[in-house]
């Protein structure tokens, strides 16, 4: 593994941290994750900085497996975390990460949208998308006009993550042998109101938020604002 990762990274392999795990469902496949040793240093230093010690620091997009257990982990998942300026993408079968990939869109770039459209500063964007933005307006027509620019303004720039979201359930796809039975979405830009309804319509594949059990026991069906 060393010496074909060394053919793929950007860093000097000597300056890398990386483990591997065999990709299930995929024979002679393998997970790789790598990264430099500064990073993790850095990461180290800011969890003892506030009195913790780290046991492991997990690869965002393959943390995802142990919340599905139970009946939750039957078929095959597609976790979207959709972040700040990252969405993380992991497919998950049978409960087990099967691979990942991050993309770099996320809500920042919605409000930078709305910053532009709108000649507005930043932080005023962002309170303008929390408390009016909306994606899958159930009749677009009865909205009054700045809620109509903003949604529509909402679709336009969801549009590039929604493009590699769906170039990637294919090639995802491939690799278990058919597309995920369903897409679960956690993250800021998750909540965003009809997101949803506007990602299983532009995808083909049901969406729904992922939230968290109170019982750590117990699988998960969606996470909430809190």
């Amino acid at each position: 593994v060393e010496n074909e990762l060394a053919d793929d990274i950007p860093w000097d392999i000597d300056d890398v941290l990386f483990d591997h795990a065999m990709a299930p469902q995929v024979p002679g496949h393998v997970l790789v994750v790598a990264t430099r040793s500064e990073t993790v240093g850095e990461v180290i230093q800011a969890c003892e900085a506030l009195e913790m010690t780290p046991r492991n620091i997990p690869p965002a997009p393959l943390s995802y497996g142990p919340l599905l257990q139970h009946g939750d982990a039957e078929g095959v998942t597609l976790v979207a975390d959709i972040g700040h300026r990252l969405t993380n993408l992991c497919l998950i079968s049978e409960g087990k990460p099967v691979t990942a990939r991050t993309i770099s869109r996320g809500g920042f770039h919605l409000t930078d949208a709305i910053r532009r459209a709108f000649q507005i500063s930043f932080d005023e964007a962002e309170v303008l998308k929390e408390r009016e933005a909306q994606l899958a307006p159930a009749d677009l027509e009865t909205l009054d006009p700045r809620r109509k620019a903003l949604a529509k303004l909402a679709s336009e720039a969801m549009e590039p993550l929604v493009r590699q979201i769906r170039l990637t359930l294919g090639v995802l796809g491939g690799k278990v042998g058919h597309p995920p039975d369903r897409i679960l979405l956690c993250g800021g830009t998750s909540l965003l109101p009809g997101i949803e309804q506007h990602l299983a319509a532009e995808l083909g594949v049901p969406c729904q938020r992922l939230v968290l059990d109170q019982d750590p026991n117990m699988s998960v069906g969606g996470m909430d604002r809190d």
